[in-house]
């Protein structure tokens, strides 16, 4: 029991110890460009496969109703 407690207690003031600003070195780079260029390289990826699930749901349908039509 004692041993939960001093787990406890060190977590507890684990946020405390890294609380402070964050700051980055600089590299000559900027990072937001490329941030920024990889958050839309995937909201392209996304947009994709969406589509594509999209459209396997429509051909899916399509399939079925076809089926139904013709029996």
């Amino acid at each position: 029991m004692k041993k939960l407690f001093l787990l406890g207690a060190a977590l507890a003031a684990a946020p405390a110890m890294f609380a402070g600003e964050v700051t980055l070195p600089n590299i000559g780079v900027d990072v937001s460009d490329y941030v920024t260029a990889g958050i839309t390289a995937l909201g392209a990826v996304v947009a994709v496969a969406v589509g594509g699930y999209a459209a396997f749901l429509i051909v899916r349908k399509a399939l079925k109703w076809i089926g139904k039509a013709l029996s």
